[in-house]
């Protein structure tokens, strides 16, 4: 079960770091990229990368101040759980003396029976449904949890780890199995603590039981008997008769039966249900856990991914029509004579295109604004509107970006790290240096190399259109 949590935890803390690298950009360092490549698998990979940087981070840190906040008000709502016990052991055998069973099972059993019937009726609903939304409400007690969470752990990261728990064990499948557990293990420590207090006050005073209806008949209240003690029967304690505890009797032997078959009835109506329900809930949540899997179509995980590549084998989409040679770095560092300029991509519903800066042809860009095309997103120019662009890739993330580059720029690293920021929003992005002519100066040769050098030190695909 802890290895099991172990992977689960490693999801955890990968999410936490792709979170971050979205705040403050793509993070790198070989040490950690040597390390995590040693790794078979990539999902592997990446999730030994996260390990590491959230140490680096000191995100790990912090994690340890949450758990210990998240201990303080686990500690804090199983005291409430005993209190409640205490309360309804108290306010039964509180009444007068004779005490109605019927009565006294009504206060003992009855607010666990409601959220137990609560929670089964929302529970089919949800399954019916299957929708997100009936997933996030979650129960009581996790929103009391999240609430004294959020209130008492001001600090900006115990948020950031509560959002990236919530979203890995939505993406997994583990919220209802996790707010069940949840559920029912608090309502078992009610139940346990209502059990030890009844126990012990029946051990150590003397209380008279006494079957009693006002309106109902004594053949009723003994059927109501026989049903209510089908639970205790199976544990060899049967219910006392009508005749045997009637409202004239204060027979000492009867009421040694009575109050046994009390206490078995909170252990099998209370006590046994709970307990099922929290083992059922244990073993779907420890079989997601260990089917979780990373996503690593999230936003940023395209960058992580190919950072994670040998940089032999970095991707430079080339458009040489020669054959490839042996040299790995070929495709990188060709020169603008071995290259052909290719066609613009047509525009796709799952592509965006977007021009930096300087569009350099403007007959292609008076034909998509007369067009109004859907996969054209604009020109993009001052700071404002890259924090826009940025903000819609974020909100509506294409699976193919290509952002037209005016060659004839010099580069610098501002779009450089615009670019790179791009990248950890889709799948697959992809540079398209606009040339005017083949037959540019040698100065716009020049430029033109220079934007290929660096993007190739980047790492960022690209082509010449």
């Amino acid at each position: 079960m802890t290895a099991i949590f172990a992977k689960f935890k490693a999801i955890w803390m990968s999410e936490l770091v792709r979170r971050y690298e979205l705040e403050h950009g793509f993070q790198r360092d070989a040490v950690i990229e040597q390390q995590a490549r040693q790794q078979p698998q990539l999902s592997q990979q990446v999730l030994l990368r996260g390990q590491l940087w959230a140490e680096r981070l000191g995100l790990t840190q912090h994690l340890q101040r949450w758990h210990q906040l998240r201990r303080v008000i686990a500690i804090s709502l199983s005291l409430l759980a005993v209190l409640i016990g205490l309360a309804q052991v108290q306010a039964t055998l509180a009444l007068p003396s004779p005490i109605s069973l019927l009565f006294a099972l009504v206060l003992l059993l009855g607010m666990n029976s409601v959220m137990l019937l609560l929670w089964l009726v929302l529970s089919l609903l949800q399954g019916v449904r299957r929708s997100a939304s009936s997933q996030a409400r979650g129960t009581s007690i996790l929103r009391l949890s999240m609430w004294l969470m959020q209130r008492l752990g001001r600090q900006p990261q115990h948020q950031q780890y509560q959002t990236a728990l919530w979203s890995v064990a939505q993406r997994n499948k583990m919220i209802a199995p996790g707010t069940a557990m949840l559920s029912h293990g608090y309502w078992l420590l009610v139940m346990l603590a209502t059990w030890l207090f009844l126990f012990v006050s029946l051990s150590t005073n003397v209380y008279q039981f006494t079957w009693a209806s006002t309106i109902w008949p004594a053949a009723t209240v003994s059927s109501w008997a026989e049903v209510i003690g089908w639970g205790p029967s199976w544990w060899g304690v049967s219910a006392p008769s009508y005749a045997d505890l009637g409202p004239a009797s204060a027979d000492a032997t009867n009421q040694l039966a009575a109050g046994r078959w009390l206490l078995m009835c909170v252990f099998s109506y209370g006590i046994v249900p709970r307990l099922l329900f929290l083992l059922a809930a244990m073993l779907l949540l420890g079989w997601r856990a260990w089917r979780a899997q990373l996503d690593l179509q999230a936003p940023g995980m395209a960058t992580v991914v190919q950072g994670l590549k040998p940089r032999a084998q970095a991707v430079v989409i080339d458009a040489d029509t020669q054959p490839p040679t042996n040299s790995p770095v070929t495709v990188a560092m060709a020169s603008s004579a071995q290259r052909q300029r290719m066609e613009p991509p047509q525009l796709t519903a799952d592509s965006l295109t977007v021009s930096l800066d300087f569009e350099l042809d403007h007959a292609w860009l008076a034909q998509q604004q007369t067009a109004v095309s859907v996969g054209f997103y604009g020109v993009v120019a001052s700071g404002l509107e890259k924090r826009r662009l940025l903000a819609h890739l974020h909100a509506h993330p294409p699976q193919q970006l290509w952002v037209r580059v005016n060659s004839e720029l010099s580069p610098d690293r501002t779009t450089l790290k615009l670019l790179r920021e791009m990248m950890a929003y889709v799948a697959h992005l992809e540079v398209l240096l606009i040339t005017a002519s083949e037959h540019a100066s040698a100065e716009q040769q020049q430029r033109l190399q220079h934007w290929q050098q660096l993007l190739a030190e980047q790492e960022i695909p690209w082509r010449l259109v």
